[in-house]
């Protein structure tokens, strides 16, 4: 998921993340994030939830770590 434009991302928009990646590691997939600006960085960090989602500075680096 390319979060480049995101500027904020609320408890609803994280609800919607978290729900996409438990259905694509239920299906054997794997669902990265690409290009968070800071707040959103930030939002995943103080949620905790950059632990649980693979993230990078760019989309071509999440393609490159699927490959």
């Amino acid at each position: 998921v390319n979060l480049a434009e995101l500027r904020y991302i609320d408890s609803a928009g994280l609800s919607v993340l978290v729900g996409a990646l438990k259905a694509y590691e239920a299906a054997g997939g794997k669902l990265l994030l690409a290009a968070p600006r800071a707040e959103v960085r930030h939002i995943l960090q103080i949620t905790r939830l950059d632990r649980h989602f693979s993230v990078h500075p760019t989309e071509a680096d999440a393609i490159a770590a699927l490959g």
